[in-house]
């Protein structure tokens, strides 16, 4: 099928940001000690407020952990890293933006994915080596261009990142329906939200 946002360069959102963990280390100057999410023991932290999404991305928690904990964690594969890229995100913008009349009409965010992933045209001044006919959406989650029926990691923690931000914290966009039980999320451009203009004070006397 062709969407019209398949062949539209992506625009540039300003104000996107993730949150993102603390590291602390493990050097003398470390003096942050609390009870650490994993052990429950009073310790030196590692890290501060891992985001770990879960629930499909429905539900996201921020854990800290200690030195000790460190290790034994990321081996047994209870840390989950979530990384994003901001491009990636952008394309799933512009799939929300542009369905329907002035992006009115509802679109589930499955079904964002898919129009982002499959896009035939990146970034422009928004990237830098974007590879021609293979989305950033695509790139991130590891897709290639050789490869003609990609599927989409809907089990991606990266793309879980995504819908939670979309979910509880873009202001671009609004939530039409959420079902837990089907782990439905419905979403529309948010015509109304007006982007703040940074001003800079002048500093001179």
């Amino acid at each position: 099928m062709n969407y019209s946002n398949t062949n539209r360069i992506t625009t540039f959102y300003p104000n996107v940001k993730f949150h993102d963990r603390e590291y602390l280390g493990d050097s003398p100057s470390n003096s942050c000690y609390q009870i650490c999410d994993y052990c429950k023991e009073y310790k030196q932290m590692h890290t501060l407020n891992e985001p770990i999404y879960y629930k499909g991305g429905a539900k996201r928690r921020l854990v800290s952990y200690c030195n000790d904990c460190k290790s034994t964690a990321f081996a047994a594969g209870c840390v989950i890293v979530v990384g994003y890229k901001y491009f990636g995100y952008y394309e799933i913008l512009d799939a929300i933006r542009d369905n329907g009349e002035e992006g009115n009409k509802p679109i589930s965010f499955e079904e964002a994915v898919r129009r982002a992933f499959n896009r035939t045209e990146n970034v422009s001044y928004n990237g830098s080596g974007a590879e021609p006919g293979v989305s950033m959406l695509k790139r991130y989650l590891g897709g290639r261009r050789r490869d003609q029926d990609n599927n989409i990691p809907f089990d991606s923690e990266r793309l879980w990142e995504f819908r939670y931000k979309l979910q509880y914290e873009e202001p671009r966009v609004k939530v039409v329906n959420s079902s837990d039980g089907d782990n439905t999320l419905l979403l529309t451009w948010n015509k109304d939200h007006v982007e703040q203009e940074r001003v800079l004070a002048n500093t001179y006397d």
